[in-house]
């Protein structure tokens, strides 16, 4: 929330005053002096030069200024605007008023990204981000920044030497990179349509999502390929055969298969599976461990060498002590592999001992799942392989028609968004066109001039233009009469055109726009407009210019104080 402004309600009644009321800079001078206050009022405001249209005194510098003011950043691009080139870095203060109510700001050129809250001598109070003033500014004007930005809503309607506004067939245009698409749904947002075009846009990229999602899983393989439309059409045959299939293995053993599930059927088959493999891996080691315990089982230790006696009888030289050392050594090698049978029956035991409580284990959870008696393994593995197939079959007829779904939602949504923005875009042309044939009339009386006509030929392509005429007055014309019917129909507040707007337009015509910028102020509106100079025309005009008139510059009196296509002294800084 905007807060904490030093701000000053203006004493007796109160006016509805919503406007730029001021600015100030240490930079303006007049005659080597600090200029006052540039004060401005609503309705019209004219920036005027000198009898001779004097060039690079300021009066668009000015105009860059007050879009300073109100957010713009032009000010600061050295191609369009050389204020801080030639004058360094500096502060703009300025007074906004808002119902009674004035607000007192400064934006320095060296930190654009803040502005500073400041009371009536515009000494600096706090600091706030831009954007949190844009905001501000939104809410003070009354428009809707849920869509679109204070800067978004105005931008197109500075309309100032330098800038990419001044194309007088796309009026909403402020940057080169701007595509038509872009612009239009400014329009459509400054109207206030927007909302529902912005929720149908929001279902169609729904609908793109879901599209990347099929599209993504099937590269991956997440998702099966699709299937065509003859496999679709004899989907439901095939799953019928599956269904039948399965039905007859459910009726081979309906109590087995009563409390069966694919899932479980499964689970079932893996369990028996297992087993089967440790029931026969305990067959193999029982049968092992019963021809070892089927063994020799005696002690070699208490064997004794028969017959030595008798055998040294009949060989007195035989080496008795050496026969004996070698049976020692046959004895000591039986009591290692007997050893050995004796820790491999005990192995053998352990291992029988935990496929037995694994087998129990088994038995105990197909117990659980109440399906002891279920069918066997094979059948089992047929069963849920059967389920997995029906279930694939009926996962890809789904898919099809989500698919098939979502083209026709993509197609439906499509004819509806056009639709939705075709009547906005009459809605648009019928608001803006008759007040600007209105403006027209007005300017040329009986004359029957054609008016310029805005023409949005869908969301990506639109034009402004006068019918059989391209003149390069009527064409800035138009673009003058466009801003005005769009600050009348809609909450715009402002617009600026630089000098050679009125330039090429003729007097008598020129006499007309100015009643209309000054017909803005019981709007609470403001225009701000330069001349290069009123000597050159009627009477009547210079009374409007001088009667609005809030500076007047002039060779010697420029708004910083000289020339910047003149070489500068020291002084002048």
């Amino acid at each position: 929330m905007f807060v904490c402004f030093k701000k000053n309600r203006i004493s007796g009644r109160r006016e509805n005053k919503i406007m730029l009321v001021k600015i100030f800079c240490d930079k303006f001078k007049s005659r080597g002096a600090i200029r006052k206050p540039i004060v401005f009022h609503a309705g019209l405001n004219t920036v005027l030069g000198d009898r001779n249209a004097t060039n690079s005194i300021g009066k668009s510098t000015l105009l860059l200024v007050i879009d300073f003011v109100f957010g713009g950043d032009d000010y600061l691009n050295p191609k369009i605007c050389k204020a801080v080139n030639n004058v360094g870095h500096h502060r703009i203060c300025f007074t906004m008023e808002f119902n009674g109510t004035k607000y007192h700001f400064s934006r320095s050129t060296d930190n654009p990204k803040q502005v500073e809250k400041c009371d009536d001598s515009y000494q600096k109070l706090g600091v706030i981000k831009i954007d949190d003033y844009l905001i501000f500014l939104s809410d003070q004007y009354g428009i809707d920044s849920k869509f679109i930005s204070f800067r978004d809503y105005v931008g197109a309607f500075f309309r100032i030497a330098g800038k990419a506004t001044n194309d007088t067939s796309r009026p909403m245009h402020k940057f080169v990179e701007e595509k038509e698409t872009q612009e239009i749904d400014n329009l459509v947002k400054v109207f206030g349509y927007f909302d529902s075009i912005k929720s149908l846009r929001d279902n169609q990229t729904e609908i793109k999502r879901k599209e990347s999602y099929f599209s993504f899983g099937k590269k991956l393989g997440y998702i099966a390929p699709d299937i065509t439309k003859r496999e679709y059409e004899n989907i439901d045959k095939k799953i019928t055969e599956i269904s039948n299939k399965i039905r007859e293995l459910e009726q081979h053993d309906e109590r087995a298969f009563s409390n069966l599930d694919p899932e479980k059927a499964d689970i079932v088959a893996n369990y028996k599976e297992r087993l089967s493999n440790l029931r026969r891996k305990r067959t193999l080691l029982t049968a092992r461990k019963l021809a070892l315990e089927s063994s020799d089982d005696y002690d070699v230790s208490k064997e004794k060498i028969p017959g030595l006696k008798e055998l040294q009888g009949f060989f007195p030289n035989i080496d008795i002590r050496k026969i004996e050392e070698i049976e020692d050594f046959h004895r000591k090698l039986k009591s290692i592999l007997f050893s050995q049978r004796n820790e491999e029956i005990e192995e053998k035991t352990e291992l029988i001992s935990l496929i037995n409580q694994e087998i129990f284990s088994l038995e105990r959870k197909l117990n659980e799942l109440g399906v002891n008696s279920s069918p066997s393994k094979t059948i089992l593995r047929e069963y849920k392989e059967l389920c997995d197939e029906k279930e694939a079959a009926e996962n890809a007829k789904k898919k099809y028609d989500e698919q098939k779904q979502i083209k026709e939602d993509k197609k439906n949504l499509s004819l509806e968004l056009q639709k939705k923005i075709d009547t906005i875009n009459v809605m648009i042309q019928n608001s803006v066109n008759p007040i600007m044939s209105d403006y027209t009339n007005n300017i040329f009386q009986s004359q029957n001039k054609n008016s310029p006509i805005l023409m949005i030929s869908s969301d990506k392509e639109y034009i402004l233009e006068t019918p059989n005429d391209t003149g390069t007055g009527t064409q800035y014309l138009g673009l003058i009469l466009f801003d005005l019917s769009i600050m009348k129909s809609t909450k715009l507040p402002l617009c600026v055109h630089d000098s050679y707007f009125p330039k090429n337009i003729s007097d008598s015509t020129l006499l007309g726009i100015l009643r209309l910028y000054l017909s803005l102020s019981k709007y609470s509106k403001q225009s701000f407009i330069s001349f290069d100079r009123k000597e050159s025309y009627s009477e009547e005009i210079e009374q409007i210019i001088d009667s609005t008139k809030v500076i007047e510059l002039s060779d010697g009196n420029e708004l910083f104080g000289f020339p910047w296509n003149k070489k500068k002294n020291e002084t002048d800084l």
